[in-house]
């Protein structure tokens, strides 16, 4: 008697619509059956090795069900496997929730107040017209055409003595919710590993808008950039942080640029939120630039600013004409706020905590 073939790799013809497949070890049955057909000297065509085959299948199918008999009554003898799988569903729908509130953003933030967007946006133009910038992705941004006059002689004058402090705002009235529309460098931006938080993407579009505006290009990602106190801890102790350098195309100046988002947890932006996040980040946009050292070394910086609304933009602008104790912080920064309610540039998903969504205008 000649030895019984291995049929586990055996698969019997495929038709266009079905995809080959692989079945289990053979049953004591179809082994018996292949061997009796060896034994009577019969040719093992493919037709016999399809009906082998089914008879396997039949047998595995069979199996099974005694197998899900045995499961059946080992689960009602051990009700402690009733609680562990009830445990487990219990944490399969946390998880959905979790999934679920983490595509919801309106309900953890306020309304924008509409009825007072106009009033906000017709006294930001005042009857001026409107600069537009427009890329090859759609990304279109637009601004009262004196702050783009004064944005370009901040920077296309070297030797001008228009290099104070400037506030200027612009909107973005539409932006993509995937990093489709983005350039390699801003990708370059998003991807690359940085010093914490959770503002990548509001910084890759921040790049994006100011090579858009200025044709800066990108030379230096947030942790390429070097510091004094890396060197030198215990003796300038901690310092701020800059998000990412450019290079102006005119000047070639090295400008840094530090991108946050303005907004409140659970509520409106109020004027003591604004106060502390410019007197916050102006802070840290000094600290940063006196500790630059090395190759991407800058003498002045720029804060992008992400808003919400009008209302936003506007408390902000107040602020930083108004409060007196900013004059020391302000330095030649140029300030720029950004107007765009884009959920996804104020959203962060912490799924190691209990909360879905962790807001925070700090980051």
């Amino acid at each position: 008697m000649e030895e019984t073939p291995d049929l586990r790799c055996i698969s019997p013809p495929a038709s266009p619509g079905m995809q080959p497949f692989s079945l289990g070890p053979p049953s004591s049955e179809s082994l018996q059956a292949a061997a009796d057909i060896l034994k009577d000297g019969m040719e093992t065509d493919d037709v016999e090795l399809v009906s082998v085959f089914c008879g396997s299948m039949e047998a595995v199918k069979s199996e099974r069900e005694v197998s899900r008999r045995r499961l059946k009554e080992w689960r009602k003898q051990n009700p402690d496997f009733a609680r562990v799988q009830l445990r487990s569903e219990k944490k399969r729908a946390r998880r959905q929730e979790r999934r679920a509130a983490a595509k919801l953003w309106e309900p953890q933030q306020p309304a924008v107040a509409l009825e007072m967007e106009p009033a906000a946006r017709s006294g930001l133009y005042q009857g001026q017209p409107a600069y537009c910038w427009v890329s090859k992705a759609g990304f279109c941004l637009r601004s009262p055409l004196p702050m783009v006059t004064r944005l370009f002689l901040h920077f296309d004058c070297p030797n001008s003595t228009e290099k104070s402090s400037y506030f200027m705002i612009l909107e973005a009235p539409l932006l993509p919710a995937t990093p489709m529309g983005l350039s390699m460098p801003a990708r370059r931006v998003l991807e690359e590993p940085n010093a914490g938080g959770s503002s990548e993407m509001s910084e890759a579009w921040a790049y994006e808008a100011l090579k858009l505006m200025l044709q800066a290009k990108l030379v230096a990602t947030e942790m390429e950039l070097q510091y004094l106190h890396h060197a030198f801890p215990r003796l300038c102790g901690g310092q701020g942080r800059t998000d990412f350098a450019v290079k102006m195309p005119h000047s070639g100046e090295i400008v840094g640029v530090s991108v946050t988002r303005a907004f409140a947890f659970r509520r409106s932006f109020e004027v003591e939120d604004a106060q502390y996040l410019l007197h916050k980040k102006l802070g840290r946009i000094q600290t940063s630039t006196s500790g630059c050292v090395g190759r991407w070394r800058w003498s002045r910086q720029i804060l992008f600013i992400w808003a919400r609304s009008y209302m936003d933009a506007q408390t902000l602008r107040e602020v930083f004409d108004g409060d007196l104790t900013l004059a020391a912080k302000k330095s030649d920064t140029l300030v720029v706020v950004a107007i765009c309610p884009a959920a996804h540039l104020f959203k962060k998903v912490a799924p190691e905590s209990n909360h879905a969504l962790d807001w925070s205008f700090e980051n």
